[in-house]
């Protein structure tokens, strides 16, 4: 949505992020990386481990801006994986 200034699609495009994900739904930080990779969000890099150090400083940017909060959960390969879910208040703000 970069430089998109006509409200209509800004709404339209919150109508369907609300829609998009469950409420209180946690994200694998590597899951959210790749998909942000996809997206282009995270501009072009040469390599992977590039694209992937910018995702890690873009995700602790907005936990340090408390628009994200991280969760570690043990998963069933007896490592702990670390996830990472909106803010409630962030999402209440989006209503």
């Amino acid at each position: 949505m970069r430089r998109k200034i006509r409200t209509e699609l800004w709404k339209d495009a919150l109508k369907s992020l609300r829609m998009s994900e469950p409420y209180n739904n946690d994200v694998e930080k590597d899951d959210l990386i790749n998909y942000w990779r996809a997206e282009g969000i995270l501009g072009g890099h040469d390599t992977y481990k590039e694209a992937y150090n910018r995702g890690i400083t873009m995700i602790e940017s907005l936990k340090d801006s408390c628009l994200l909060e991280e969760h570690k959960m043990d998963s069933e390969k007896l490592h702990y994986m670390d996830f990472v879910k909106m803010h409630d208040v962030v999402r209440d703000v989006s209503k």
